[in-house]
């Protein structure tokens, strides 16, 4: 679940980078045109199970090239495009956000499996090491939009970082990090925008946690997204402390599931009408589920059988009140 959140983070703000406006664009250095040769497209990977090196690497090529020309650009043609970098699940998530979208894109990577599974897929992606200034020449680094960073090494983030700069100052790089503390060295080295797993997981369990004290859906994107503004550059410049003038609303209400274990003759066998649920406990039946049935249209003449699961509305005092008679 971790992952998914972030994966939906990482594709959140590569979509939003490459619609906003941005600056007027900078000249371009001159880069001799061309596909590179086999040789060329290197990297440090663990050996094919088959084949050659120089034949896996002429394969996925050639599969690379062809497929971005059936979305209607040739690699040497490749302008205002996205670079992913890693194609594991992040990776993945931001290519079908991509391709959803219709924005061109291209995917460095060095795992020959993965490659063999992204072919097969009709993923425009390269074998090579992102470090690699020919591997970075060739997906056209200083024509892109933005570049993805999905891996997990961060020391190797770091380099592809450096490298990315040394060559362009144009592209708008999003780095996924692991933890809060590599922030700060990202951003130095260039990165325009660092999503650390730490801080974003919190936000999503908070979240949760904000849905089971039943806040509307709109209040908690609201919460949220000014908890993450606001905060954000606190994590950046590890000085001060969380803000704390974000306020919301929690209403004294919870969702409950009651299981009726105990014979309660004030309840069990009688109607709700009778029973005077809602004025002795002040809790409102929602639902109720019968052996394998769900009862969702509750009459106040609809009886209460020992077995049934209650789903129930009310205060959390109430319906521990409630809870200790109806459980052994």
């Amino acid at each position: 679940m971790k992952s998914r959140f972030l994966s939906i983070v990482f594709c959140v703000l590569f979509l939003a980078a490459v619609f906003l406006p941005g600056p007027v664009k900078q000249a371009r250095a001159e880069v001799k045109k061309g596909t590179t040769t086999g040789e060329e497209i290197s990297g440090e990977s663990a050996a094919p199970k088959e084949g050659s090196f120089k034949e896996i690497k002429e394969e996925y090529k050639k599969s690379a090239t062809e497929k971005l020309a059936r979305l209607g650009k040739k690699i040497d043609e490749l302008e205002d495009h996205l670079i992913i970098v890693g194609y594991g699940i992040n990776g993945q998530n931001v290519a079908n956000a991509a391709r959803s979208a219709k924005i061109p894109y291209v995917i460095i990577e060095l795992d020959p499996d993965i490659i063999h599974k992204a072919v097969e897929n009709n993923e425009p992606i390269i074998f090579g090491d992102a470090t690699s200034e020919v591997i970075l020449k060739h997906v056209r680094i200083q024509y892109s939009r933005v570049v993805v960073i999905a891996i997990s090494d961060p020391d190797t983030t770091k380099k592809i970082i450096s490298r990315v700069r040394d060559f362009t100052d144009g592209p708008y790089v999003i780095v996924r990090t692991r933890y809060i503390k590599e922030i700060e060295d990202n951003l130095r080295l260039g990165a325009d925008e660092v999503i650390p797993e730490e801080f974003e997981t919190s936000i999503e369990i908070f979240t949760r946690v904000l849905r089971k004290y039943l806040i509307p859906h709109d209040e908690i994107e609201i919460f949220i997204n000014r908890f993450r503004s606001d905060n954000y550059e606190l994590l950046r410049n590890k000085e001060g402390s969380l803000k704390s003038n974000i306020h919301i609303n929690i209403p004294d209400l919870q969702i409950a599931i009651l299981e009726v274990q105990r014979y309660e003759s004030r309840i069990v066998g009688k109607s709700l009408k009778e029973s005077n649920l809602r004025k002795d406990f002040g809790v409102n039946i929602l639902a109720i589920r019968r052996d394998y049935k769900f009862i969702t249209q509750v009459s106040a003449d609809i009886r209460i059988e020992m077995n049934d699961i209650l789903y129930l509305l009310g205060g959390p005092e109430q319906i521990a009140k409630l809870n200790i008679i109806l459980h052994n």
